[in-house]
C-alpha cells in the first residue's frame, strides 16, 4: 500500500508534466496542474496580468494553482477578479490571497 495522498490526477497527466519538470514532487506537480487550469481559464481577460507577468515569465504559483482547484471556467474568472480587485485596492501579498481564495473554496464544498 502506498503511503502519503492519493494521486489526484491520472498517470498520464504526471508522465507529461514530469517530462517539462524534472525533479519536483507529485504534490508539486498536482499544483502545476491547477496552476495551467487557471491559465487556460483567465486567458484572454485583463485579470491574468495580475497573477502572470509575460514579460519576465513570472507567475503567482500558489494564488493560479489555488484558482484552478476552483475547477469551473467561470468560476475561476469570476474569483480571479476578485481577488485581483481586493488584492490592489487594499495592496495585500499573496500569502492573504491565497488564504481568502482558499476560504472560499472550501465554503462551497
Amino acid at each position: 500500500m502506498r503511503r502519503g495522498r492519493p494521486p489526484l490526477l491520472p498517470d498520464k497527466v504526471y508522465r507529461v508534466l514530469e517530462k517539462m519538470h524534472p525533479r519536483v514532487t507529485r504534490r508539486h506537480l498536482q499544483n502545476l496542474s491547477y496552476m495551467y487550469q487557471a491559465i487556460e481559464a483567465l486567458k484572454g481577460t485583463d485579470v491574468l496580468g495580475f497573477y502572470y507577468d509575460a514579460k519576465r515569465d513570472k507567475a503567482k504559483v500558489s494564488l493560479l494553482a489555488e484558482l484552478g482547484r476552483l475547477g469551473d471556467t467561470e468560476l475561476i474568472r469570476k474569483v480571479a477578479a476578485q481577488a485581483a480587485t481586493v488584492g490592489r485596492e487594499r495592496k495585500l501579498g499573496v500569502d492573504a490571497l491565497r488564504v481568502m481564495i482558499r476560504a472560499y473554496r472550501l465554503s462551497l464544498k
